[in-house]
């Protein structure tokens, strides 16, 4: 039903309205939800939609300090209220029979009708179009949903409401509103209307002087609009805001238009050059992204036909697109050449276009070298967007197999001075970072690298594009690394690759293929775990980067273990490391590890290993994968004293739990053949109580190489350490579970070792 009680298309989208008042209705026609508590319930049942919302935390939000004697009944009150409403107006279940307001398993699920439209999730949703077009060629099309997001978000969440939560979403909206107010002035400037785009970036600082990025703004308009010397007073204007505010000065950013400014008016003063060296503490609110912008817009401005560098630089564009990385290296030499003059900002970004050519070609080292010299020119030049578009290109923006020189201190340090320089930058960029930063800080800063996993996740919830959320993903994935989590990790891999309009790219595509492959290995999955490998290689082979088709290998050899040809998975393994010593890629000691230590393990020859793992722990000591595959080769090789030692070391106050890394279960699964071979039963013991929520579940080894190998079923690990242990009929149920798991999953070896294992317990060894 409609306001007015008539009948309703469902086709007619209808405006759930929660910036201002709470209202139901279409153009003019709205009814109102009154009462700050209903109103709080809906728009927060609204927001969190996508999952059910319990009624403890309901009760939290409500009321956030004391709770009252009968809140189980009030909230029972409010939730008749919110059903009312929604019935009422059309939002709920009688437009269409999924929707409505419903209480199960002590928790509410909000479903709104098909065609109810939320604003808040509107202007997120302009935003991110925003967002697009601004990346694209034309500046001008950004406008339209800018300007939608900017007037959305004019009015606060809830107007005239108080509670924690809505402070805090009110803070996360007003800066949306705020880049809203940015794009769209920038826009105005590209169409030429420079009095709007001033008047836009004026509203932006007066929603918050201390906005950094609203200065550069303001300064990027009048720049625009020819006015040198209106750039000039909004920069003073800035500075003293800054000064008496925060006691700091502008970032690199605002610098670099407040010398664009000098330049251009010619009455400046030469003592007015600002220092060079940015001292601020609050470099996190630096926005010099639209300093980046406004060089785009006045080259725009000077209209002609491309240069001879733009030529070469559109040649090289075309190539990387067909992936012929050679003619793309070849193309940017000459757009460099010829563009040697030109501002360093622009050289920078030339020089991240042949680092990122170089490294898809192989050339690691020539890549890094280019890239660390682009580094520096962009941070001369104050361009904090391509710095940090350098940095993710230089820590290789797919893991720590694409630059393995740099350990994760050095990736940390670059990746948090991208982020701080980023500030209100653009949103996609800031969420690659943000990730990429959390697995760098992953055995630095653990407690660091969850909360930027959650900041990456929520912006990516944000801004809902596909390449974004799949982005987060890097980082959020490691907040559930238990194998007891392959499922949920797999539906959300699913999730993003089937979102309509999907753009990820190649690269972010081959990453996600890797990520379900992982995933199907420990659910058991035998085919899907060979449907994943078929399109992996596939595209690795459109990509042609030899580090691609070094990881597509690896699986392949994991496959071929799983089979149980071993002596083939040995050559594979070879050949796939002669491959990538041929690129100048260092990786090849974690190679080794990774691709053959199951096959070594499984061949009764992973002694052999023993001096390479010594170094990757003497390397790496962090990493706990690496110490805990060298008690397992020192086993083999009948040091069992040795063995003991490195077993000794899980056994601290924390007892086996390694630090969270990628490779948690995989170390998991060689500590407990580690433990069974030495017969360390203080380990088994801890083991067994950190692997039985798992036991349904595989172990997939993946040593930070290319590939990964399979080590069985959870269950034969746990039959195995029972048996060390004294518990016979704990060790008969894994063990049968496992035999059934391996056969399941096509693995003949390891069901074999389970029948093996189980006879040994029927007919002890006298």
């Amino acid at each position: 039903m409609d306001i007015d009680g008539a009948p309703q298309s469902p086709r007619i989208p209808t405006r759930l309205a929660l910036l201002g008042d709470v209202a139901v209705g279409v153009g003019d026609q709205r009814q109102e939800l009154t009462g700050s508590q209903p109103r709080l319930v809906l728009s927060y049942l609204t927001l969190e939609r996508h999952r059910p919302v319990t009624r403890d935390e309901l009760a939290e939000v409500l009321w956030p300090e004391d709770l009252p004697g009968h809140w189980s009944g009030a909230i029972r009150g409010l939730i008749t209220q919110v059903r009312r409403f929604l019935a009422d107006t059309g939002a709920g279940a009688a437009t269409n029979p999924g929707a409505g307001l419903r209480y199960a398993n002590g928790s509410y699920h909000l479903a709104l009708a098909d065609h109810i439209e939320v604003d808040v999730e509107l202007a997120g949703q302009s935003m991110a179009h925003a967002e697009q077009r601004m990346a694209g060629p034309d500046l001008r099309q950004a406008l339209e949903p800018a300007t939608v997001a900017a007037e959305l978000l004019r009015c606060p969440l809830l107007a005239g409401d108080h509670s924690p939560w809505l402070d805090e979403q009110r803070r996360h909206l007003q800066f949306q509103r705020i880049r809203a107010l940015h794009v769209r002035s920038i826009a105005l400037s590209a169409r030429g209307d420079a009095a709007a785009s001033i008047e836009a970036s004026e509203e932006a600082v007066a929603v918050d002087p201390l906005d950094e990025a609203s200065h550069q703004a303001l300064l990027a308009a009048h720049l625009a609009a020819g006015s040198a010397a209106g750039a000039l007073r909004a920069y003073e204007r800035c500075r003293t805001i800054l000064d008496e505010e925060l006691g700091c000065r502008p970032g690199p950013g605002t610098e670099s238009l407040y010398r664009r400014a000098l330049n251009a008016d010619n009455g400046a003063d030469a003592d007015m050059e600002p220092e060079t060296t940015n001292t601020t503490p609050n470099a996190d609110t630096d926005g010099g992204w639209v300093a980046r912008v406004t060089g785009r817009l006045l080259a725009a401005k000077t209209g002609g036909t491309p240069s001879e560098w733009q030529t070469a630089r559109s040649q090289g564009d075309q190539a990387m697109a067909m992936f012929d990385y050679r003619t793309a290296i070849a193309a940017y030499e000459q757009a460099i050449q010829l563009a040697s003059t030109n501002h360093p900002a622009e050289r920078a970004r030339l020089q991240t276009l042949l680092g990122a050519a170089l490294r898809r070609d192989g050339r690691s080292a020539q890549a890094r070298s280019v890239l660390r010299a682009a580094v520096i020119s962009a941070r001369d030049s104050g361009d904090v967007v391509t710095v940090a578009e350098i940095v993710l290109e230089l820590v290789g923006g797919g893991g720590r197999g694409v630059s393995p020189d740099l350990e994760d201190g050095d990736r940390a340090e670059l990746l948090t001075e991208a982020l701080a320089g980023l500030g209100a930058g653009p949103m996609s960029l800031r969420i690659q970072v943000m990730a990429e930063l959390s697995l760098a800080l992953l055995l630095v800063d653990p407690d660091r690298s969850l909360v930027l996993a959650v900041a990456a996740d929520h912006l990516a919830t944000v801004s809902g594009h596909p390449s974004d959320t799949a982005r987060a993903m890097v980082a959020s994935r490691l907040t559930l690394m238990f194998p007891i989590h392959a499922d949920r990790r797999l539906k959300a891999v699913d999730d993003v690759i089937a979102q309509p309009g999907n753009e990820l790219t190649s690269e972010l595509l081959v990453r996600m293929l890797m990520w379900r492959m992982y995933d199907h290995a420990e659910l058991g999955d035998r085919e899907g775990f060979d449907e994943g490998l078929t399109l992996l290689h596939d595209l690795a082979d459109r990509l042609g980067q030899p580090y691609w088709r070094w990881i597509a290998a690896g699986w392949s050899v994991t496959q071929i273990v799983i089979d149980g040809d071993l002596e083939r998975a040995e050559a594979c393994a070879t050949a796939s490391l002669d491959f990538m010593a041929a690129t100048e890629h260092p990786e090849v000691g974690d190679a080794w590890a990774a691709h053959l230590l199951g096959i070594r393990v499984m061949q009764g020859r992973g002694a052999e290993l023993t001096p390479t793992l010594a170094d990757l722990v003497r390397q790496r000591p962090a990493i706990p994968a690496y110490r805990a595959a060298l008690a397992l080769v020192l086993a083999q090789g009948g040091q069992m004293a040795e063995a003991n030692a490195v077993l000794d070391q899980f056994l601290g106050d924390d007892a086996v739990r390694p630090a969270r890394d990628t490779n948690w279960s995989g170390t998991l699964g060689t500590l407990a053949v580690a433990a069974h071979l030495t017969g360390h039963k203080a380990l088994a013991r801890h083991l067994i109580r950190e692997l039985e929520p798992h036991a349904a579940r595989m172990v997939v080894l993946s040593l930070y190489g290319g590939g990964a190998i399979y080590l069985g079923p959870v269950a034969l690990h746990l039959g195995r350490l029972s048996a060390l242990v004294g518990q016979p009929h704990e060790a008969h149920r894994h063990l049968t579970s496992a035999e059934a798991r391996a056969a399941a999953f096509g693995s003949g070896h390891y069901a074999a070792e389970a029948r093996a294992a189980s006879r040994l317990l029927d007919h002890p060894n006298p």
